[in-house]
């Protein structure tokens, strides 16, 4: 089957209780986004399923959006034991992605009446994990994807000072000793 899924990316196809399930990322070049999905009895069914969005725990708010990430898949790895997969792109866009945060994040998933709902979590033991618990953690560490914000932070940029002030940020400009093109960077 064949259709349009306007502004989509990194699709995947799987299936949940005898329902054919598509899941993809919004298109925000490298940012974080919302994660999508669609559900049919049919494959063919997904071409005309109603577009609904995926329920993260804590929920998408302006900074964060799918765990800051983009989403790559979901994973049974046991009975009942589903993870959603997200990337990003700290090297790509390092204004809004900390590296230290890492490229990417597993977290465990719990279906309910059929809609996927991913629970952050710092750390957890994805055997031993009670995927029915409801259990998530907070967002520790700002916005924008898991880098800081601009109201605690301030950009340092070797180039493109303009993204950082239109971004509302106070900036400095950093003289890159070691590099007229090294890629900017978020600091406290």
């Amino acid at each position: 089957t064949e259709w349009n899924w306007p502004d989509r990316e990194a699709l995947e196809i799987f299936k949940f209780n005898s329902k054919y399930y598509i899941a993809a990322s919004g298109t925000a070049g490298w940012r974080d986004s919302r994660t999508w999905f669609r559900r049919a009895s049919t494959l063919e069914g997904l071409s005309s399923a109603t577009d609904e969005e995926v329920v993260m725990h804590p929920a998408n708010n302006k900074q964060i959006k799918s765990m800051g990430t983009q989403f790559r898949f979901f994973m049974k790895v046991g009975q009942g034991k589903w993870l959603f997969a997200g990337s990003r792109h700290p090297d790509e866009d390092p204004l809004n992605f900390d590296s230290k945060y890492g490229r990417n994040v597993m977290a465990p998933v719990n279906f309910k009446a059929g809609v996927p709902h991913v629970y952050w979590k710092y750390q957890f033991n994805w055997q031993t994990y009670d995927y029915s618990s409801n259990d998530f953690d907070a967002h520790y560490h700002g916005g924008n994807g898991h880098a800081g914000t601009c109201s605690s932070y301030h950009c340092t940029l070797c180039y493109d000072l303009n993204t950082c002030r239109d971004a509302g940020c106070n900036w400095k400009q950093n003289l890159c000793s070691s590099s007229p093109t090294k890629q900017p960077t978020i600091s406290p």
